[in-house]
């Protein structure tokens, strides 16, 4: 199991499941303080965690489109040439 194979298959989507990846670690940093061996060993205990922040960032409303932040602020977006 890698520590990105549980928020790969909830996201289905590389890129995201990388963020979730990075977010898992930083809250791993966190809390290992309170991991305690006797309650579940660690592989599974990483992989709820994992689950977990994969299952809040999909709760987590998502942010808004260029277009719409675009018309909230009445700024016309540019047109970037290549």
């Amino acid at each position: 199991m890698t520590s990105m194979s549980s928020p790969r298959s909830i996201v289905n989507d590389c890129d995201e499941a990388q963020d979730i990846t990075r977010q898992v670690f930083a809250e791993l940093f966190g809390m290992i303080g309170e991991y305690q061996e006797r309650e579940a060993p660690f592989p599974p205990w990483l992989q709820r965690v994992a689950r977990n922040v994969a299952v809040d960032h999909l709760r987590a409303p998502c942010p808004p489109l260029a277009q719409e932040v675009s018309a909230s602020t009445n700024v016309v977006p540019r047109r970037v040439s290549r």
